[in-house]
């Protein structure tokens, strides 16, 4: 799999990212090739399994035959899978190449394309791609190192995530904007966003998120000088990770505490 060509790594990118059951594309930097999803089979009014090793071994078969007719019908086959719209798909063929370009190290044709595709799904109000679409910008931008341009494309998706209900991909996207912010030393500008992820992890007892949450919220409020508000937001994290037997994360924690109490020491000093 990590030998496909960008345009079979694309095409495997947009299944997951088409599954309703996932949340957004940060999940699947690995992809396995076991993995499967259904789908409903109107000619014999079935829902059928798919797995991804069979869409793979396909469209290896296309490559090697360097046939891009073969490729192309395969292409429809996943999009008649996945469902897509045919309004959507330009949109969809746009994201491909954009893809293929991000690997090869082309990010400003990539952004291009990403932004044309972006016209096409704001228009159809396909919500679930627009967010992914302006997640991969953030990334983008990101990796650039354009930061305000990083923060405005996570922040836009982070409002259609909300609008959408979808919490598990709002709590996603609240990390890599708390992680631009932790970059930037922006601190205080991390604390809403932590406080966020915090309800999101409660609600769905997401006991690792919620400790990062209370780790982030003990470093702003460090930072802050608060620092008996810093020390209970650490110590109900390190509760959290022991409670986990995450032993590695703990001992971080712990040493985040000893820190705090010799900087306390020594301005009571």
């Amino acid at each position: 799999m990590e030998n496909g060509s960008p345009e079979l790594q694309g095409l495997i990118l947009l299944i997951f990212k088409n599954l309703k059951d996932f949340g957004i594309k940060s999940y699947f930097s690995k992809i396995n090739p076991q993995d499967s999803f259904e789908f409903f089979n109107y000619k014999n009014f079935k829902y059928e399994k798919i797995f991804l090793k069979d869409i793979i071994k396909k469209i290896e078969r296309s490559e090697k035959l360097g046939t891009e007719k073969l490729l192309e019908k395969e292409k429809e086959i996943i999009f008649k899978a996945l469902n897509v719209p045919p309004e959507l798909k330009p949109a969809y063929e746009l994201c491909l190449k954009a893809h293929k370009y991000e690997i090869e190290g082309r990010y400003l044709d990539a952004v291009s394309l990403y932004e044309q595709a972006l016209v096409i799904f704001q228009k159809y109000q396909a919500y679930k791609e627009l967010a992914n679409v302006l997640e991969t910008l953030g990334d983008i931008y990101h990796l650039k190192g354009k930061v305000t341009m990083a923060l405005k494309a996570y922040k836009a998706c982070l409002d259609v995530c909300e609008t959408c209900e979808d919490e598990w991909s709002t709590a996603v996207i609240i990390e890599k904007i708390v992680y631009v912010y932790r970059e930037q030393k922006e601190y205080e500008k991390m604390l809403p966003y932590l406080y966020r992820m915090l309800e999101i992890a409660e609600k769905y007892e997401d006991a690792h998120r919620a400790a990062r949450a209370m780790t982030g919220i003990g470093d702003v409020y460090r930072y802050k000088k608060e620092y008996s508000t810093a020390k209970e937001a650490y110590e109900i994290a390190l509760k959290i990770y022991k409670g986990m037997k995450a032993k590695e994360l703990a001992e971080i924690v712990e040493k985040g505490i000893k820190e705090l109490e010799k900087e306390l020491s020594e301005i009571q000093k």
